[in-house]
């Protein structure tokens, strides 16, 4: 009993507001890119990499990131990677018999002193509501300030934040 009501006692109201929706399949990783005028990946120089944060809009959890090595159109690269917050579960939107659905989370992403609010947007489908393991969530765009990167690359998708720092649709 003591075990139970110290659990009880421990609990964050937080966590208890932020419901994500879950699916057998998800899909939520973000490449993200700088690159300057010359094309050098900015991202990962120590002076950018140190100010970079990430936030959920509504878990109000700070979103892990690392550095990863792939190769884009022949040029190796290191880019930044993150999982975006996945969409709450009462926001989602449904067609009428829950075969698909649309929803929306909000990170928040800061780097150089400037903080961005990355808009994601999710794709959920169920193939058969009979079968367990039949539905996917699948990030479909991220956009700021009326800037949309939908660009997928090795079933993440890909951001090349200069576009949004610069405001260039």
């Amino acid at each position: 009993m003591f075990v139970v009501m110290l659990t009880l006692l421990s609990c964050d109201s937080k966590d208890e507001s932020f419901v994500p929706l879950y699916a057998s399949a998800m899909q939520n990783g973000v490449f993200v890119s700088y690159p300057s005028a010359d094309g050098e990946e900015l991202i990962t120089s120590k002076e950018v990499l140190n100010t970079i944060s990430i936030k959920g809009k509504y878990s109000e959890r700070d979103i892990p990131f690392e550095i990863k090595n792939v190769v884009d159109d022949g040029i190796a690269r290191r880019v930044l990677c993150f999982n975006a917050e996945l969409p709450r579960e009462n926001s989602m939107k449904y067609n009428g018999d829950h075969s698909k659905g649309y929803g929306e989370s909000v990170v928040y992403f800061s780097i150089c002193g400037k903080t961005f609010p990355l808009t994601c947007k999710f794709v959920y489908s169920c193939s058969n509501r009979e079968i367990y393991g039949g539905t996917s969530l699948r990030l479909e765009s991220v956009e700021c300030d009326g800037i949309s990167a939908n660009e997928e690359r090795y079933n993440y998708l890909f951001v090349d934040l200069s576009k949004f720092m610069s405001g260039k649709k």
